[in-house]
C-alpha cells in the first residue's frame, strides 16, 4: 500500500511517519504532485489554528491538489475553518 504523508508545513513530520510506521506502513513524506496522486492513503498533518494550517497550504500551492483529492461534497472543509477567525475561502 502507498502511504504518503502531505507535508504541510504545520506538522511534527517525525512524529506522524513514526505513528504510522509503527502500525506496519513504509510512508513516505512529500509535497509532490506526482507522488501524493499516487497513494492509496494519504495523511495530512497539522498543529495549530486552521488559519495557520491553511496559510502554510497556500503558501506551498497544495490547497488545488487536495480539492483534487476529494470527491463532491467535501469541498466545505476548505471553505471554513473551525479554530481561530472563521474566514471563508474560495
Amino acid at each position: 500500500m502507498n502511504v504518503v504523508i502531505l507535508d504541510t508545513g504545520c506538522a511534527n513530520l517525525h512524529s506522524v511517519k513514526s505513528a504510522v510506521a509503527r502500525h506496519g506502513y513504509d510512508p513516505v513524506v512529500s509535497r509532490d504532485p506526482d507522488v501524493v496522486l499516487r497513494a492509496d492513503k494519504l495523511f495530512l498533518p497539522g498543529v495549530g489554528t486552521a488559519q495557520a494550517a491553511m496559510d502554510q497550504l497556500h503558501e506551498r500551492e497544495l490547497i488545488e491538489l487536495i480539492k483534487g483529492l476529494y470527491a463532491t461534497g467535501t469541498g466545505d472543509l476548505f471553505r471554513y475553518a473551525t479554530a481561530g477567525p472563521s474566514q471563508r475561502r474560495e
